[in-house]
């Protein structure tokens, strides 16, 4: 039993690639740390660490190893939360943290859906475009909009988001109506860091010379540029669910309509694989709703 201590002690270096930082997450000293994987490498007769000046690397022995128990530790997880499920009520709070668009535009139509199911259930809801520390923030459940950066983080594809290329009236009656993509240059640009649409614009045309944009704006949150959007500040492309009642209300014409733009994918994250029932139930229930939006 004490090797299995020093084998979570072996992940949790291996998984960390950083002594300090195994440190932290331990709450051991590093000598303490290596003494107890010198054990463990001695009781095996393998090397699992190649150490250096410089830092660290696994053996082939180590890799093997690291792999192995994340098999066996998933597996055990899994084994206590189907144990727990079985005496288990869905309630209780859930902490759920959001870009600002998905949780003004989808996440508060999805939740009113889910709670009159789940009256137990009561949640937290952080609406913030920047990253969180979901470890230290006691995050259950993370939304995000495009491409993920590297992260320590279990993701799961929700779906994808139709978009759409809009302007406010007064901004076309003032610059002029595109009438194809390549006008587009000639107008100002409003877009999301977290889209990356124009060179997903550029991927899709396929042209040997990339088209070159004027941005006005360029903000982390993309409801900002549907605000300068409906300020007669240019045009932008957005999630169609973000825009749909400006565009009812006629503060937003579409435009260029025959073009399918680059969708918008949706991500759920969280800390773990194994998750409690009531999480899995209303990630289920997100990814249900995100599937209609597409």
């Amino acid at each position: 039993m004490e090797n299995m201590k020093r084998y979570c002690i072996f992940s949790v270096v291996a998984e960390s690639e950083s002594m300090t930082a195994a440190s932290k997450r331990l709450g051991m000293s590093p000598s303490a740390i290596s003494q107890n994987i010198s054990i463990l490498e001695e009781s095996l007769g393998v090397t699992l660490i190649y150490r250096s000046t410089r830092g660290f690397c696994l053996s082939e022995a180590g890799r093997v190893l690291l792999s192995e128990y994340q098999k066996m530790h998933t597996h055990f997880c899994q084994f206590k939360q189907n144990i727990s499920d079985c005496k288990e009520h869905i309630s209780g709070r859930i902490k759920i943290t959001a870009s600002t668009g998905i949780a003004q535009e989808v996440l508060v139509q999805a939740l009113a859906e889910f709670t009159p199911k789940y009256p137990q259930v009561s949640f937290h809801i952080i609406a913030d475009d920047e990253s969180r520390d979901a470890i230290n923030d006691g995050i259950d459940i993370a939304i995000r909009i495009g491409k993920l950066k590297d992260s320590n983080l279990v993701y799961r594809p929700a779906g994808e988001l139709e978009t759409v290329l809009v302007a406010s009236p007064i901004y076309l009656k003032k610059h002029g109506i595109p009438n194809k993509v390549g006008d587009l240059v000639e107008h100002s640009w409003l877009t999301g860091t977290a889209c990356a649409m124009e060179s997903r614009i550029n991927s899709m045309l396929k042209n040997s010379e990339p088209l070159k944009f004027n941005t006005k704006l360029e903000s982390n949150n993309i409801m900002v540029c549907r605000s300068f959007a409906i300020g007669h500040q240019g045009v932008t492309i957005l999630p169609r669910c973000f825009v749909s009642d400006a565009l009812q209300s006629g503060q937003l014409v579409e435009l260029l309509t025959d073009i399918d733009w680059p969708s918008v994918e949706v991500q759920i994250l969280t800390v773990s694989r194994v998750l409690p029932r009531k999480i899995r139930t209303v990630i289920e229930h997100l990814k249900a709703h995100f599937e209609l939006k597409v």
